[in-house]
């Protein structure tokens, strides 16, 4: 009787529970065919493809490969594959450095010569924190363009060292802005070294790696070396996929080697603490400060924002084909690795991926673009608008902005096309925007250039909510009957410590590198103004009897580097 009562109960509880076990299985099959969904365009056997790992509460919910690791030889991506990450590496090497100064072997506040003297002295003390959050002012990254080295070159942590100890002059005081600095963590990785005794790879595999059971993770320092399960980088260009090989060893700023489900161990860190403790998480979600005391969005290889209103915390990255991302919703119990060998936007695909499985936690944010109303607009002459037409050249934002009229209209463009609305006194509103943006033209003082101003008054996900800047000059356009033959000849970057020539090839002036027959078309946008393509900005300078002396470069990581005419 009482064995015929338990089995009654069992099918009982059976029959109640089966229905809520099955829904939630489906639920959880539905969401995985979703992201499937995202990768099924890769997933075939003649394309390189991805990986990706979703955690939730704790535990890995999905993951899985699509597309192939190596097309030569036929191999499958897997979920064990090892990419190289990028700068995704960054937050292990400000872990690193963030394990020392919490016992007491450095201080964020430290000179950085203290540790790598080979910096040279600029008259202005860089800090450790400083190269944390991107901070120091210090040349780097494109700087090797100049030197030499076009991504064709084999450069380790040496070499880049030695490139840096050449600067004499700054981007900008230290603590003054923040301008992302990838080769900065080059000299976080050799404070790590001096510090501890131990290269990177050494200390992040005993302190972080280790500990965490991230098996397949390491700081790849030796491009020669044999590892497991090493996935191969494509482009893809007009013609089909070409390999695009790594043949160099440096490492701090990238140089990691992992898997989407290793990255998601060390996700782990931020809840269960087992490497640092709470001391240690605090620190490195940390945000940086400037010495006005802004706040940045940066925090130890972290960037703080925001997603559809909920809070966001990680960072993507990129080398040859591969691509990475790692971003965790911590609120949420959340996180996401999206790992690829062929260049996809991988960091909007993990957003995609996070709207599948967060869309019940999204709050409703009314956009600035849903919520103002349309500009009531004053009619203004044509021949008015015509008055403020021309380029206008941004220096600190490195662009360049077109105003014009068409169909009566005036219009503004820096790449995209967008409608200027006249509100009266020079001043309109720009239409197709996701926040309220007004520009204006306030007349120019006597002898002056007209400025463009453009005041962004941001969203509630923009760093910009408090109102936000820009300041543009109009600057004379290109002469037609430009005279190339003014600007030939060799300059030399003390910087740099390089010569260009400069020559003219099928009637366009080049920067030419006779060392290695790198070649750059430079385009005159402006009197004295050339660019190479929309990322390299030139700036010609002349004598007082107007014979072309020697110029600057500027670009989004490098700002006035000289070059004077021999």
């Amino acid at each position: 009787m009482i064995r015929s009562s338990l089995v009654s109960l069992t099918i009982i509880l059976a029959m109640a529970v089966s229905p809520n076990t099955g829904t939630a299985q489906d639920n959880a099959d539905s969401l995985a065919a979703q992201v499937d969904q995202l990768f099924a365009q890769w997933d075939k056997p003649d394309s390189p493809g991805c990986t990706c790992a979703v955690m939730r509460d704790g535990e890995v919910v999905y993951s899985r490969a699509v597309g192939m690791a190596n097309l030569e030889l036929g191999v499958p991506l897997t979920t064990q594959s090892v990419f190289i990450v990028g700068s995704v590496s960054k937050q292990f090497t400000a872990a690193s450095i963030a394990l020392l100064a919490l016992r007491g072997q450095l201080s964020l506040d430290d000179d950085i010569r203290t540790y790598v003297p080979e910096i040279p002295d600029l008259g202005e003390t860089m800090t450790v924190r400083h190269f944390v959050h991107h901070t120091s002012g210090l040349r780097a990254d494109d700087l090797r363009h100049f030197s030499g080295s076009w991504g064709r070159d084999y450069y380790s942590n040496d070499r880049l060292l030695a490139m840096m100890s050449r600067q004499r002059t700054l981007n900008f005081r230290p603590g003054e802005q923040h301008l992302y600095l990838g080769f900065g963590y080059i000299v976080l990785a050799e404070v790590v070294k001096r510090v501890s005794g131990q290269s990177l790879r050494e200390f992040a595999e005993e302190n972080i790696f280790g500990p965490l059971g991230m098996a397949n993770t390491q700081f790849d320092d030796d491009h020669t070396r044999i590892v497991k399960n090493r996935v191969q980088s494509y482009g893809d260009w007009p013609d089909g996929f070409h390999r695009l090989l790594r043949n160099t060893d440096h490492v701090g700023s990238g140089g990691l080697l992992s898997t989407a489900e290793d990255l998601l161990r060390w996700n782990s860190n931020f809840d269960d603490m087992t490497v640092g403790g709470p001391d240690f998480i605090e620190l490195i979600l940390t945000r940086g400060t400037l010495n006005n005391g802004d706040s940045l969005n940066y925090a130890f290889g972290l960037r703080h924002a925001e997603h559809r209103g909920l809070r966001m915390v990680g960072h993507g990255g990129g080398w040859k084909g591969f691509r990475a991302v790692l971003m965790r919703f911590p609120e949420q119990q959340f996180a996401v690795a999206v790992l690829c060998n062929l260049q996809p936007r991988n960091f909007t695909l993990a957003l995609r991926v996070a709207d599948i499985y967060l869309r019940g936690s999204f709050q409703v944010v009314t956009t600035a673009n849903e919520s103002r109303p349309m500009p009531v607009a004053v009619a203004v002459p044509t021949s008015e608008l015509e008055n403020v037409t021309g380029y206008y050249w941004d220096d600190p934002g490195l662009v360049l902005r077109r105003i014009y009229v068409r169909d009566d209209t005036l219009r503004y463009s820096s790449g995209t096309e967008r409608t200027l609305v006249p509100l009266g006194d020079d001043r309109f509103s720009m239409l197709a925007t996701s926040r309220e943006r007004i520009v204006s033209f306030p007349l120019p003082a006597a002898g002056q250039p007209r400025q463009m101003v453009v005041v962004d008054n941001g969203t509630p996900d923009s760093p910009c909510t408090s109102g936000c800047v820009r300041i543009s000059h109009a600057v004379e356009p290109v002469s037609p009957s430009l005279a190339l033959d003014g600007y030939l000849g060799t300059y030399y970057s003390q910087d740099a410590d390089y010569e260009w020539e400069l020559r003219i090839t099928n009637d366009t002036l080049s920067m030419w590198d006779p060392r290695t027959w790198v070649e750059l078309a430079l385009t005159p946008f402006a009197t004295d103004m050339f660019r190479y393509r929309r990322w390299m900005y030139f700036t010609f300078s002349r004598d007082g009897q107007g014979r072309v002396v020697g110029f600057t470069v500027d670009t989004e990581r490098l700002r006035n580097l000289k070059f004077v005419r021999r």
